[in-house]
């Protein structure tokens, strides 16, 4: 027993001296450590060596990053300075000069993704939220407040302002800066499809012909039927009908 103590001890000695050199050949996964959250120790003993990421080595521990440096998500101890340098930060985080994790959306509110300029001591936004596009301000604008409907854009490098890729739910995206209305386009449409500019859905008392991609009246087919849906061969059966009449089989 005294003689395996003497053993650790000597080992960490060399090699916080230098004397020795750890190779991977000598190193262990962490299945045969017994330190919490260590990855990698020395062949036979119960020494950390390495910890896993978001941990940090010190007095055979690994401990958690965060612990010191919030939102932190990699370091490493510096005995030089007895304290903790975070070298990376959790996403929607940046480092700055302070060994500090600062918020991208703090800087920039909206933003993602960032970095940060040592030399002018400023946060630059490189992303913004689905719904907001990055201009040449490193500001995040709200697509729809650039072009009316839209719900997902990206920046136009050309016209420094914002392409649309897609619209909001009931409107059609006719070009890179235009959003029309599903009924505008369909009439009597409620819905469209943003992959292919189609109707989707129609309002009550119409129903989506398959075939056509418009919306029929119900009362094209029947004229006592006040609602009706496809069956999907442009076959509509009546769900409600017109007074003093009744349905059967979806018929008035």
């Amino acid at each position: 027993m005294i003689a395996k103590i003497f053993l650790v001890l000597l080992i960490l000695t060399l090699a916080s001296s230098n004397e020795v050199k750890i190779t991977a050949g000598q190193l262990q996964g962490n299945s045969s450590c017994n330190v919490t959250n260590c990855s990698a120790c020395f062949a036979d003993v119960a020494v950390c060596e390495q910890c896993d990421l978001s941990f940090y080595l010190l007095s055979n521990g690994c401990l958690q990053c965060t612990l010191n440096v919030s939102n932190c998500a990699n370091c490493s101890y510096n005995n030089g300075t007895s304290s903790v340098d975070c070298s990376d930060c959790e996403p929607t985080f940046t480092l700055n000069n302070a060994n500090a994790c600062i918020s991208c959306s703090l800087a920039t509110p909206n933003c993602t993704s960032c970095t940060f300029d040592s030399a002018f001591n400023i946060t630059n936004c490189s992303a913004c939220t689905p719904t907001y596009y990055l201009d040449q301000t490193q500001t995040c604008i709200l697509c729809s407040a650039t072009i009316n409907f839209c719900l997902l854009c990206d920046a136009n490098a050309t016209s420094q302002s914002a392409s649309c890729t897609q619209c909001q739910d009931t409107y059609l995206l006719i070009d890179s800066s235009t959003c029309t209305a599903c009924s505008t386009v369909y009439n009597n449409c409620t819905a469209c499809n943003q992959t292919d500019n189609t109707c989707a859905s129609c309002a009550s008392g119409f129903f989506l012909a398959n075939s056509a991609k418009a919306c029929i009246s119900c009362t094209s087919f029947n004229p006592a039927c006040l609602t009706c849906s496809n069956d999907g061969t442009d076959n509509p059966a009546c769900t409600a009908c017109a007074d003093r009449t009744i349905l059967v089989n979806g018929t008035c």
